[in-house]
């Protein structure tokens, strides 16, 4: 039973993004007006600086739009691609697993954010984009991995199904998931 999900741009992010935005573009404008007043200059000069500072937040929007996480859980182990970021993605194999974890994850409290997060020594890796709970897996070389999923109860089972080796430990932290 594989287990499949493609998770979107996170709201909280589409909101912090498109407040970001507008606050860089009425700063710009109202420097730009103030200088150019200052300058006792045409008022052309204006928009050149909000047009180049439009291009770069929407072209960040529509990055962030078109970014998904997927996630797939399979008999080979637990696959995960962040495209646009990541081109070919990374397979974390049944027998590299010591123990799965399925648990809420906070992306500011534990990882200062989303996207694909490590922290300085390399020992603990995150995929957070949409999720509320998610898949930590320890593996073998001492690395810890978390996963942010939807489906709880389809994760679960996948992870159920195919966690089924001696070393692998299925660990369900919060009783209420399931």
């Amino acid at each position: 039973m594989e287990h499949t999900e493609i998770q979107r741009c996170p709201r909280k992010l589409a909101w912090m993004l498109s407040i970001a935005a507008a606050f860089s573009m009425s700063m710009i404008l109202l420097t730009s007006v103030l200088l150019a007043y200052d300058a006792r200059a045409g008022y052309e000069e204006v928009w050149i600086p909000a047009l180049i500072v439009a291009m770069m937040i929407g072209g960040l929007g529509i990055l962030f739009y078109f970014s998904r996480l997927l996630v797939r859980i399979s008999e080979t182990g637990i696959f995960v691609r962040f495209s646009p970021f990541q081109i070919k993605g990374r397979l974390f194999p049944w027998n590299d697993i010591v123990s799965i974890t399925i648990r809420r994850v906070s992306p500011f409290a534990e990882f200062g954010g989303w996207g694909i997060r490590w922290n300085l020594l390399g020992k603990r890796l995150g995929y957070v984009w949409n999720g509320e709970y998610g898949i930590e897996l320890s593996t073998v070389s001492g690395r810890v991995v978390v996963v942010t999923i939807y489906d709880i109860d389809g994760a679960c089972r996948a992870v159920n199904t195919y966690a089924t080796s001696d070393n692998t430990l299925v660990i369900i932290q919060d009783r209420s998931i399931t």
